[in-house]
């Protein structure tokens, strides 16, 4: 009689062995997601850092700046590139919203330097940017009213652009 039950406690433990196994490894490999997107969350960060660093610079160069506008348009355009990256993660859910609202003040000002890109026409909408507008527009995140917070060398370029335009 025990012959009969050890063929059916030997599958009962294999069956029981074998679900432990594929549950770790699901568990296993969400941790490992959850710490990858931490580290690119936090390498994205490490390159805004770094474009905040460039803003520094280039306030220190106001005229040079006026002169070379390429130098503005690839600093807007590599913040908002980043933030659009950001806001692709937040829009799939694939990062934990907690986690982005650590972003919600670079995102607004994103939305100015997205307003600025219209005003001097380097894009013609928004929309350009559409995992931007999305995400800002979900979670509540709105653009400043004041220019402020724009560098004042992008805001010189603006007026430098009104008048070439009037001219």
């Amino acid at each position: 009689m025990s012959t009969d039950w050890l063929p059916i406690v030997i599958g009962i433990s294999s069956t029981v062995g074998i679900g432990y196994s594929i549950f770790r490894g699901i568990d296993s490999s969400k941790n490992e997601r959850k710490r990858y997107y931490a580290d690119l969350l936090s390498k994205l960060d490490g390159e805004l850092s770094d474009i905040k660093k460039t803003e520094i610079n280039m306030g220190q160069k106001v005229a040079d700046i006026l002169q070379k506008e390429g130098e503005c348009y690839r600093y807007a355009s590599d913040y908002l590139n980043i933030l659009e990256r950001i806001s692709f993660l937040g829009n799939l859910r694939i990062i934990d919203s907690e986690m982005l609202k650590l972003f919600d003040t670079e995102l607004a000002y994103g939305l100015k330097l997205l307003s600025w890109k219209v005003k001097v026409g380097y894009i013609t909408s928004k929309k350009t940017y559409s995992d931007i507008v999305r995400y800002t527009e979900n979670n509540g995140i709105t653009e400043k009213s004041d220019e402020s917070n724009l560098p004042q060398w992008l805001i010189l370029l603006e007026e430098k652009r009104k008048i070439i335009n009037q001219t």
